[in-house]
Parts: structure tokens; C-alpha cells; sequence
């Protein structure tokens, strides 16, 4: 397990300093992919490497698995070879002029491990991500996806209790990256290894993890499942980070249940379910995915909810239609099933299902 309380990293710059780290706190728990998300500069890669032992933070404490390897007010700081991680860095990091089997060879060299574990660690690392029968190949004629698989081979070879990855895959083609992403998570979990995962890919975020936190600007803004991370947000910063979101400004009319209100709109009233920790007050933002709206040409029976709006733009993006509604002057994002007949132009009727939207304060951050 990883435990980080109260981490503060200070880079200086002339001018009083920058703080690229701000006051953070997480566990991550034993055999959980944790994911750092965040755009660039927000803090995600020098936190990773704080817990690696490659930045030395100003203030706070890190633990892994119960064992204190840096505290401020301590004055302890364990050096990276003492913390038992392995690393995945976003350059594969192979040495050209090494065989695949040296790369993955040559850590456990300096860490005075004898030939026999050497080439049984070595070895078993390869045969784990599948690079068995290139043991003995150059590692400059291997594919972008082979050299990180290298670079993974070497990360667990000496059995380490905790990987953190930094941004592995931002420098392999969108296929590829599909692939390996799929590829780590599975080893993840055969080998039950605790893992700390950087990335500014949402989808790979939401695909590779168990829980995620949201970083903006050295802080963590929300930490959760990637389902509640993407279905119900806390923050405006992540609902409109993660994913596309459509945000519409209104005002409680009146509640009609326990957690159900009636709200104006721009473009019209509608009925929302409204969460558990919304706070008081008239002012409210309602998010709205756009596959959770459906646009129909003839209007449907059950009118609920339902309004009229005029499509205006249709883009073909292969799995789905991206459709921009203007709804009285208000535009909402909608992603249709690409075999739809809508046409730039139409009359539409949008329909939005009260379960299947999230509310916030509108002063929400």
C-alpha cells in the first residue's frame, strides 16, 4: 500500500518559489491500480516521483506498505533503491546498445543479486510480458510496444512491491496504446502488485483504473471510482475534464420528492434528481453527458422531459454522430447512434432521462 499525508513539493524559481504539489493526501490500498489524472503542470509526475524517492518534497510524510520512507519533521528520506518500487517511465528507457535480456539483466547486476537469480528473475520477467523468444535481440530493432514491454520486464524483475508508471504509453500510436494499456492492467492483477499510474488520458484513466484522483494546479480536486469520477462528479473541474460534459445553468422551482426538484432552465423546466450533497441555495448546475441524451425526430409519447431544439451541427466521428442542438439560444452536445437520419437543419426533439444527469452549486470549483 502507498499513504501520502500532507505532501508539499516547492520548486524554486527566483520568485518566492512554485508549489507543484500542494498539501496532498492519498492511500492507495494493496493491489489496487491507483491513477494520478490531471492536465499538464498539475503536480501528477513530481508527486510520483516524490513517492519514488527522485524529488525530495518540503513537507509531509510517505509510507509504503507500513514503512515510513520519507517524513519532513522526521528527517527521513529512504533513497530510491530502499523503497522496493519498480518504475515505468513515459521513455522506454533501454539501453540500445544492450540485448533485451541485458537490459532486464543489468538492475539486478547492481543490486549484487548472484548469476543464477539473475537469469531466473531476468528471464521470468521476460516470459510475464511475453518477450520469451526475443531475449537475445538488439533492443534498438524492437517495435515502440516491444521496447516498453522491456522497460516492464525490468521494472518487476527484482519483485518489487509497489510500480508507478509515469505516462507509459503517451509515446505509442492510439492502437497500440489501446493494446498495452489492456496488457498492464491485466499483469496488475495476475501479479496482485499495489500500483501508482500517471496519465492526462482520460479514457486510459477510466479503463486501466480502480480508483482515480483528479489533480488541478498541485491539488487533488476529487478522488474516486473511474464509474463515479465520469457519472457523478463532485467538482465542476472533473466533470468538465473528464470527458465531454454539457453544462446547464438553472434554478430550483420547486422539489417534488425527497431528492427530486423541478428546474427552469433556459430552455424550458425539468425534472432531476438532485445528489445527496448538494449544498442550499436556488442556483444550480445541471451535467448532462451527451450519450445520455437522445434525439428523436418525431416527438415521443411520454413528453417528460422532452423539449424542441433545431439540429445545427452533425459531425460523423464512426461509432456515433456528435450533434450541436440549439435549444432557444442554449447549444447541447448529443452522441447518437451513427446510423441516424438527423439532418443539419431538422427540427429535433431532445429528451433527457432524470436518472442519467448530476447536479452541482453553480459556485461549485
Amino acid at each position: 500500500m502507498i499513504k501520502v499525508i500532507g505532501l508539499v513539493k516547492v520548486f524554486e524559481d527566483g520568485g518566492g518559489g512554485v508549489r507543484a504539489v500542494d498539501e496532498i493526501e492519498f492511500d492507495v490500498a494493496q493491489g489496487q491500480l491507483f491513477t494520478l489524472l490531471g492536465p499538464s503542470g498539475c503536480g501528477k509526475t513530481t508527486t510520483l516521483r516524490c513517492i519514488a524517492g527522485l524529488e525530495r518534497p518540503l513537507k509531509g510524510e510517505i509510507y509504503i506498505h507500513n514503512t515510513l520512507v520519507f517524513s519532513a519533521s522526521k528527517n527521513v528520506l529512504l533513497p530510491p533503491y530502499k523503497r522496493d518500487i519498480g518504475m515505468v517511465f513515459q521513455s522506454y528507457a533501454v539501453w540500445p546498445h544492450m540485448t533485451v535480456y541485458q537490459n532486464v539483466a543489468y538492475p539486478l547486476r547492481s543490486r549484487n543479486y548472484s548469476r543464477d537469480e539473475v537469469k531466473r528473475c531476468a528471464l521470468e520477467a521476460l516470459d510475464t510480458v511475453g518477450l520469451s523468444a526475443l531475449s537475445d535481440r538488439p533492443a534498438p530493432k524492437l517495435s515502440g510496444g516491444q521496447q516498453q514491454r522491456v522497460a516492464l520486464a525490468r521494472a518487476i524483475a527484482g519483485g518489487p512491491r509497489i510500480l508507478l508508471f509515469d505516462e507509459p504509453l503517451s509515446n505509442l500510436d492510439a492502437k497500440l496504446r489501446e493494446e498495452m494499456r489492456g496488457e498492464i492492467r491485466r499483469l496488475q492483477k495476475r501479479l496482485g502488485i499495489t500500483a501508482l499510474y500517471v496519465t492526462h488520458d482520460q479514457l486510459e484513466a477510466l479503463t486501466i483504473s480502480d480508483q482515480i484522483a483528479i489533480m488541478n494546479q498541485g491539488k487533488i480536486v476529487e478522488i474516486g471510482s473511474p464509474q463515479d469520477i465520469y457519472l457523478r462528479p463532485r467538482s465542476q473541474f472533473a466533470a468538465n475534464f473528464v470527458g465531454l460534459m454539457n453544462v446547464i445553468p438553472g434554478k430550483k422551482k420547486s422539489r417534488l420528492a425527497a431528492n427530486e426538484a423541478l428546474l427552469e432552465m433556459p430552455f424550458g423546466q425539468m425534472r432531476c434528481v438532485l445528489n445527496n450533497y448538494q449544498t442550499n441555495g436556488d442556483e444550480i448546475h445541471i451535467l448532462v453527458r451527451p450519450e445520455n441524451i437522445t434525439i428523436l425526430l418525431n416527438a415521443p409519447p411520454d413528453t417528460s422531459n422532452v423539449w424542441s431544439g433545431q439540429l445545427v451541427e452533425k459531425t460523423f466521428l464512426g461509432d456515433s454522430l456528435d450533434c450541436q442542438v440549439s435549444m432557444g439560444g442554449f447549444l447541447l452536445r448529443a452522441r447518437v447512434d451513427p446510423y441516424s437520419k438527423v439532418k443539419e437543419g431538422d427540427k429535433v426533439f431532445v429528451q433527457i432521462d432524470a436518472s442519467r444527469c448530476t447536479t452541482l452549486p453553480a459556485n461549485g470549483s
